[in-house]
């Protein structure tokens, strides 16, 4: 009969498990702590191991049972001898005086209390009975509340070791009640000179380049990196050792020379390479998720290789202290990290710990994969805040930036308004045109909401002195078509900005000398007033335009006059936006005074001329409202019947649109509130 037996195979992680407490690796303060209880005889009643995975928990547990029970020293040693029956029973897991509980199975009450009622029992084959509880953390509150009290004052000789590796989820309560040992992952040093003693013992050909990546993939947990090398044992032969590319194929990882090659793609935002890289390793069989994690990985090196400044030699031993890999990985992680902003880095790595998930929970991970990486490449939903700051400062020297009338060759003679075909203006003036009293003989020109409010558009000067002021329904008339027009042609505007006023003669600043200087060119300058309030603030605009003329600029002070005491407190209320204006447009800090007065001033006086020179033929019984300046100010032209009314011999109060002017106003004034919430409240955005 042939003996089909064979030996099983004892994994590297079992055979190599420490068995005392100077074969722990990598723990030096549990080390020592558990030594010096063990000789000073201060053992605790009570443990609690708390640590990562595979870094020795439940092994210095099992230490811990040898060292109090073994028969060899008769009494708690901390060098068991491992040949008595106590340690070769405990070391093979059938010792009657030690109880390995694993509580995710054991969890209830009921496991709770079996436990408190056998607790008392007397220990057989020790002199200590053991209680190992393992992943402790998976106990529920009520089991651990039944053993609060047998964990505070447990039996004489009863001693409990809780292992767990999630200590937030223990109570707080059962925390307070034992000996915390806090159990640290193994430096790289440490785990691969153990790995070196392990493999020469085992006699596996292994590259020293393959150990520090076994080191690096198992993230400082000792049990992970032997069932690694145990792995590659496979692989290894005597002509042919264990290297890097073998190993990267074992474990389905990504070789650092790739990772570097996609993040300088994704840097370059070549879409095409991307695509590329990324079926390459599809092709290879690699999983989504993996791919994944590993960039993720080697992102966040690169962001900690942007904090690093200095010499490539100081930034190099700096960087290998906290990321682990090759001297060439290095060198690639402090060249590329200048191509990406900290910022944007943050963001790509939680882009990919997103898409990670991602493609854990889908049933299409390699699409998710491309198409998050192409996104990441182009940039789509990541957006520096940098960036974003620099183009809102752009827009905002921009918008501020003042006109510059030093560009301008020379100041017009007078201010010609724009050209306007003659058919729209007098259909406009036929349905807005205010009602005049009868016995004005120089009817003020009303402004339309056809005709554009623009730089070149004159003042609407006041009555003079022999005529009679307007209603106050068509003062406020007025006022109302202004706004509505300023609010049709959007902030800002004027004739830079027009497209249909065609080409504008340019305009010289006035001479910034005396007062005289700037007497002879006031109505230039309240113009150009007009222009930059028109810009800045359109009530005040509205108001100064309608009711405002100059009377004269001496000493630092502009004098501006107005009809009525109404207007003076009206126009006063808004003498920091006429300031402004005027320093803008002259150069000067002037002072701006407000009085009433009758007489329209030299503007008004040197305006007189104007009305004799010939005027372009219009219809008679349109009035020209396109005016602002005293330039184009038309002469007032008799009618038919002797009389400023329409030809029929209607009341002015009557417009051609059949609707009286108190139906006008009425409109008008609700269309203002809509347009400013309120006279003059503020700018239209």
């Amino acid at each position: 009969m042939v003996d089909t037996a064979f030996k099983r195979h004892e994994p590297l992680y079992l055979k190599y498990r420490p068995q005392s407490l100077g074969q722990l690796v990598g723990q030096e303060a549990v080390t020592r702590t558990l030594t010096n209880a063990i000789a000073h005889d201060r053992l605790s009643h009570a443990y609690l191991f708390t640590g990562p995975r595979g870094t020795g928990k439940t092994s210095s547990a099992r230490i811990l049972a040898k060292s109090l029970n073994c028969k060899t020293a008769g009494r708690p040693t901390a060098e068991p001898c491992q040949t008595c029956s106590c340690c070769v029973e405990i070391t093979q897991g059938n010792s009657p005086a030690v109880f390995e509980i694993d509580a995710a199975s054991n969890n209830s009450v009921d496991d709770a209390r079996t436990l408190i009622e056998r607790a008392p029992l007397k220990a057989v084959g020790g002199e200590f009975k053991v209680y190992i509880i393992d992943e402790c953390h998976m106990l529920t509150k009520e089991a651990f509340n039944a053993l609060l009290k047998t964990i505070e004052q447990p039996p004489p000789g009863v001693v409990f070791i809780l292992a767990t590796t999630e200590e937030h989820k223990v109570l707080p309560t059962i925390v307070s009640r034992c000996q915390k040992l806090m159990f640290k992952l193994i430096s790289q040093d440490a785990m691969i000179a153990h790995l070196r003693y392990v493999a020469d013992a085992e006699e596996i050909s292994i590259e020293n380049d393959a150990l520090r990546l076994i080191a690096r993939r198992s993230g400082g947990g000792l049990r992970d990196a032997l069932s690694n090398l145990d792995q590659a044992s496979l692989l290894a032969s005597k002509e042919h050792p264990v290297d890097v590319p073998d190993l990267l194929r074992l474990l389905g990882a990504l070789h650092e020379d790739v990772l570097l090659n996609l993040s300088k793609q994704i840097s370059q935002r070549d879409g095409q390479e991307v695509i590329n890289s990324v079926g390459q390793l599809l092709g290879e069989g690699r999983e989504p998720a993996v791919v994944l994690q590993e960039l993720s990985r080697h992102f966040l090196n690169l962001m900690k290789a942007s904090y690093l400044q200095g010499s490539k030699q100081a930034n190099s031993e700096a960087l290998s202290n906290f990321v682990l890999g090759s001297d060439n990985y290095i060198t690639g992680l402090l060249s590329q990290a200048e191509l990406f902003e900290r910022a944007e880095l943050s963001q790509i790595i939680e882009q990919l710990d997103r898409l990670e998930q991602t493609c854990k929970r889908t049933s299409q991970p390699a699409m998710h994969l491309e198409i998050g990486l192409l996104s990441i490449c182009h940039r789509h939903d990541i957006y520096l805040l940098k960036d974003l700051l620099k183009r809102v400062e752009a827009l905002e020297q921009g918008v501020s930036q003042p006109v510059d009338y030093s560009r301008s060759s020379a100041r017009p003679a007078q201010a010609s308004p724009p050209q306007q075909t003659q058919a729209p203006v007098a259909q406009s003036q036929q349905r807005f045109t205010p009602a005049q009293p009868a016995a004005s003989t120089a009817p003020a020109p009303a402004r339309t909401l056809d005709a554009p409010v623009t730089a070149s558009t004159a003042v609407v000067e006041p009555q003079s002195a022999n005529a009679s002021a307007p209603p106050p329904s068509q003062r406020q008339e007025d006022l109302s078509i202004s706004m509505v027009q300023a609010a049709d042609e959007g902030p800002g505007f004027s004739d830079a900005s027009s497209p249909d006023d065609g080409p504008k003669e340019s305009s010289a600043p006035p001479q910034q000398g005396a007062a005289g200087d700037l007497n002879s060119d006031i109505d230039y300058i309240w113009t150009q007033m007009l222009d930059e309030l028109q810009r800045r603030h359109l009530p005040t605009f509205s108001l100064a335009s309608t009711h405002g003329f100059p009377l004269a600029i001496s000493n630092a002070d502009f004098t501006i006059g107005v009809m009525k005491e109404n207007l003076q407190k009206m126009l006063e209320s808004k003498v920091d936006h006429l300031r402004a204006a005027a320093q803008q447009v002259t150069g000067q800090n002037l002072q701006i005074k407000i009085r009433v007065s009758s007489d329209p001033g030299p503007s008004e006086k040197r305006s007189a001329p104007a009305a004799a020179r010939p005027q372009p033929d219009r219809d008679p019984n349109a009035s020209s409202g396109s005016g602002r300046g005293p330039a184009s100010r038309p002469a007032a032209e008799p009618t038919s019947s002797g009389s400023t009314g329409s030809e029929s011999g209607e009341p002015a109060s009557r417009s051609s649109t059949g609707g009286s002017s108190d139906e006008i106003d009425s409109t008008m004034m609700k269309e203002a509130y809509k347009l400013f919430e309120g006279p003059g409240s503020r700018r239209i955005q």
